[in-house]
């Protein structure tokens, strides 16, 4: 939203000078790393960005961003989204795109963005595969998070008029709207489910139980 592709080639520029010189005692090497990896995410997708404009000529691609009712519906395309590309900044990035492109309207794009937010959980679900009871109840947890935020925030648009309230924050700006959208929903989802933390942490047990204890030996 702050339209930061023009200057992302210096950044990439001034990170991979830092790279050059890399060294276990030297942080520059660190901060190149940041720098560099910052700016090609805004390379990229603006690169995608560039590359999802004939998609404006599709009526095809047009009725399935822009003509779904049911808020569900939309939900799963975000998610389904999300899941492919492994990364809700990106999808989040290509979304306003599309919005820019008036290919999606903010009315829809709450509801991309509720299941861009659930489908980012796919990547940390699949890296916790082999790994330790904790680490798939993390990946468990962070899943609950966003389907339970998902869940309220349908909720509470039933008497806040959301979409509304952002748009009047930033008048004609839609990608500052997209993005004002997936801030608040996760700030309200922090706020409503901080407070049981400890539930969720229970749920993730139940969900993920403790391994059965090993056989005894002596046990024949």
């Amino acid at each position: 939203a702050f339209k930061l592709t023009k200057v992302a080639p210096i950044f990439a520029f001034i990170g991979l000078i830092l790279m050059l010189n890399k060294s276990k005692k030297n942080k520059k090497y660190d901060w190149g790393y940041v720098l560099f990896g910052f700016a090609v995410l805004f390379i990229g997708m603006n690169i995608m960005g560039d590359a999802m404009k004939p998609l404006g000529n599709s009526e095809v691609f047009k009725n399935m961003m822009t003509s779904f009712e049911n808020p569900i519906l939309g939900i799963i395309i975000g998610l389904i989204v999300t899941s492919i590309i492994q990364s809700s900044s990106v999808s989040i990035g290509l979304l306003q795109t599309l919005a820019l492109a008036g290919l999606v309207t903010m009315r829809n794009s709450i509801f991309l963005v509720m299941g861009m937010n659930i489908g980012t959980c796919v990547t940390a679900l699949i890296a916790s595969f082999g790994c330790d009871t904790n680490a798939k109840r993390v990946a468990v947890i962070h899943f609950m998070q966003k389907v339970m935020t998902t869940i309220i925030f349908l909720l509470l648009m039933l008497f806040i008029p959301f979409v509304t309230m952002v748009e009047g924050w930033t008048p004609g700006d839609v990608t500052r709207q997209i993005a004002n959208i997936h801030t608040v929903f996760n700030i309200v989802g922090v706020l409503f489910l901080l407070p049981i933390s400890s539930f969720t942490i229970k749920l993730s047990k139940i969900l993920v139980p403790d391994k059965e204890a090993a056989e005894d030996p002596r046990r024949k």
